[in-house]
Formats: structure tokens, sequence, C-alpha cells
């Protein structure tokens, strides 16, 4: 029997309610976008028509990037192969997947879109496809068909698409921080479906506890608290999103660029510590699909930036300096 597992947040906002001594009133503002749930949550009741604003202003993002919606800018790109004076975001969004595809090796690849496209995973009866047709796909994956040029121009080679599913929140969210900070919010949580971004302290200076869901608990059980100040915690896991064959294969949505299957590096679950959430959304994809070794040389290589990894046996391992966020 096929079997989809529901959307489950990764990441918990552990939100206190008392503040300690420093009693400030809260507001969340949530909706279903991008696949995912959404939450915005200020603290001072002045700030809540301005996080109304900011739902509103990260929604317009969707009709950018989105590869399904078919008058997006996106989906106009991959159609034609060939544009100028994209959107300015857009433009940014794909320079900086190109980066971080570079990085890692094409662990992370944004050109993946035939491969997403073929499995499905999230319509209503996903399947198995043939191993032709994934070749086939897999055919028209490879990055480097994405060439960036001057006035906002984009080139598409050799039947590339692109995919930016697995890059766009970190964006999106960073984006949403810019806006609330430039309307006078100085504390305050972004939660994009587990890209959790932290402005600031809590009201009474005190960190933020976000919780890191525990692989395929059947409830909202945590596995790790994070202690964090005015940071973006970002975690990529193989139960998010998943469906069972009928041979009983259990098939996840993480895609592999080297074989176009669901990755099978021993990881389950990574998180991401660091400043901008695209940060985040971009290395925890690539680094689940990386595996361990690879994972942690790379982040151990990088500034201001930690990992947090879990593997099929439920060990924890972290790169240099990640373990300072757990008290």
């Amino acid at each position: 029997m096929k079997h989809r597992k529901k959307l489950i947040l990764l990441i918990f906002v552990l939100l206190c309610t008392g503040c300690g001594s420093k009693s400030v009133s809260s507001c969340t503002v949530s909706d279903f976008m991008f696949n995912t749930y959404v939450s915005i949550t200020v603290y001072g009741e002045e700030n809540a028509d301005i996080a109304r604003k900011a739902l509103d202003f990260g929604r317009e993002y969707e009709q950018i990037f989105s590869r399904t919606i078919p008058g997006s800018d996106l989906s106009v790109i991959n159609r034609e192969k060939e544009a100028s004076g994209i959107h300015p975001d857009l433009y940014s969004l794909i320079q900086t997947g190109l980066y971080y595809c570079k990085l890692t090796d094409g662990s992370l690849d944004i050109s993946i879109e035939p491969l997403t496209s073929l499995w499905d995973i999230l319509s209503e009866s996903p399947s198995v496809p043939s191993a032709g047709d994934i070749a086939d796909a897999l055919s028209l994956v490879d990055y480097k068909n994405i060439s960036l040029g001057a006035d906002n121009s984009i080139s598409l080679k050799n039947g590339a698409s692109i995919d930016l599913g697995a890059i766009a929140k970190g964006y999106i969210a960073d984006k949403i921080r810019q806006f609330l900070i430039e309307n006078g919010v100085s504390d305050g949580i972004i939660n994009l479906g587990g890209n959790v971004l932290c402005i600031g302290n809590k009201p009474d200076g005190s960190e933020y506890l976000i919780g890191i869901r525990k692989p395929f608990a059947q409830s909202s059980a945590t596995i790790l608290t994070l202690h964090v100040s005015d940071l973006s915690v970002v975690t990529s896991g193989t139960y998010e999103r998943y469906f069972t064959a009928d041979d009983g294969t259990v098939y996840h949505h993480i895609l592999d660029p080297a074989t176009g299957y669901p990755s099978e590096s021993g990881l389950i679950s990574v998180t991401i510590i660091s400043e901008e959430s695209v940060t985040g959304d971009c290395l925890s994809t690539a680094c689940l699909v990386m595996g361990l070794t690879d994972a942690l040389e790379l982040l151990n290589s990088l500034d201001n930036v930690y990992g947090i990894l879990i593997d099929e046996t439920m060990n924890i391992y972290y790169s240099e300096g990640a373990e300072q966020f757990i008290q």
C-alpha cells in the first residue's frame, strides 16, 4: 500500500509565554504557502500590522520562484530557456544557488527539475519512475548548463531547467527578516516550515529555544534543543516527505543529482546554524546528499556555519563549534 506522509514541520520554536521578568505580548500570523506552513511571530502589539504585511510580502515570492505555477517568472524561464532582464531577486537566488552547486561539487544542483518533476513526490499518488525515465531525466541535470550574464540575463543549455525548491525558502526568510527590521521590529521569529530565522533575542534578552524534531517520531518530539540569538536554523530530513512503494521500499524527497534516486548517504537529518537562512537551506540539502565525512569536512572549512547531523542509527554528529548551541 502506498502511503504519503503529510508535511510536518521539522523544527519547532519553543516560545515562552512569560518572557521572564519583562512581560511583552507577542503576535503570530500564519498561512500556507510554498507547500508548507509559514508563521511570523513579533513582540509588541505595535508590530502586529507589520507582521501581517511581512506575510504578504513573502507571499509575492511564490509568483517569482515557483516552478509549478505556469505564469511564474521561473516557469517562463524553464520554458523559454533564454531571458534577459529577469527579476533581480530571481537572478540573485540562482546566482547563490550556482555558488553552492560549485562549492558542494554538485551535491546541490538547482538544475534537478527534470528529476523532481519525474518523481513528483508531492502528488496524491506518487510512484517509482522507470529506470529508463530516470536515466533520461538525469541526462538533463547539470548546473553547468545554467549561465548568468549581464543585464540580468540567463541561458539554459542542453535541455536544462531549474528547481529552486531546496533553497528558495531560505532566501525568502532572509528577505522577510530584512523587511521586518527595516520596519522597526527588533525581536521576532520567522518559521518557513523548517527554516527558522531569529531576529535579535527574546524581549527579556534571553536566547530563543529551537527544537530539532526527532526523525520519524510519531509526534512533535524533539531530539535536541538549541539556544540561539539572531541566527538561522534550517533542517533537511528524509522523513519530511516520502512514500512507500508496493514492495515496501520507502522513497523520500531529497534526490541525489548523481544517481537520480533519493539520497542514500546514510544521513537522515542535517541541521545548519548560520547567519543567513539561504546558506542553511543550500547546505542542509547538500550535506545530506554528501554523507557524513564529506559534509563535516565542508562545514569545518566554513566560517560562522555549524552543522548537526543524524545518521540512520540515530547517532548525532557535530561540526566544529556546533555544540555551543546546546545547553
